[in-house]
């Protein structure tokens, strides 16, 4: 059994989507994932695995499990967590503070997401790597074009998660 992380994309956003986070470990644990440890309310969730499966059928069965127990199925990224790790210590940003630099998971070729450039505003910055976009947003990503760009403006779906995040659960996958 290895150790995987999975990023839930949309739940427990503006009273929308609400998963109780108590309930969502009961819930995959119940359908064989192992160990379920969860991070803060929006869906950032360690395991072990159930069987042989990939990352991907993983967020499938996680999606599936969100749907018949919550009532919708959102879109969920999994990924082994040596890969999560490997990720943010390619990070050009990890020495910025790690509320403003972010690692935006795609599911697909990061190209497809277009050229950011005509998004950035000053001082943003961005590198594109396999499966991923570090991206700096020094006045935060909420008020930045290029990480809504990043968020949801393209058919390829992406999850964003800031480096204190990132770490955090891969602190709680090193625990298991």
């Amino acid at each position: 059994m290895s150790v995987r992380v999975a990023f839930i994309r949309g739940i427990n956003v503006g009273g929308r989507h609400k998963v109780p986070m108590a309930a969502l470990r009961a819930d995959l644990e119940a359908v064989g994932f192992g160990d379920v440890r969860t991070y803060i309310q929006s869906g950032n969730v360690v395991y072990r695995t159930r069987d042989q499966g990939t990352p991907a059928d993983d967020a499938a069965a996680i999606a599936k499990t969100i749907r018949r127990a919550h009532g919708f199925a959102p879109a969920v990224m999994a990924f082994e967590a040596a890969d999560v790790a490997a990720h943010l210590d390619a990070s050009p940003y990890r020495d910025a503070d790690p509320s403003q630099a972010f690692l935006v998971f795609v599911d697909g070729d990061p190209a497809e997401l277009g050229d950011p450039t005509p998004y950035a505003t000053d001082g943003e910055q961005w590198q594109v790597g396999p499966g991923v976009v570090h991206l700096y947003t020094p006045n935060g990503l909420g008020r930045s074009k290029l990480g809504g760009r990043y968020a949801g403006a393209s058919k390829v779906a992406t999850t964003t998660r800031n480096l204190g995040t990132i770490a955090a659960v891969l602190a709680l996958a090193d625990g298991l």
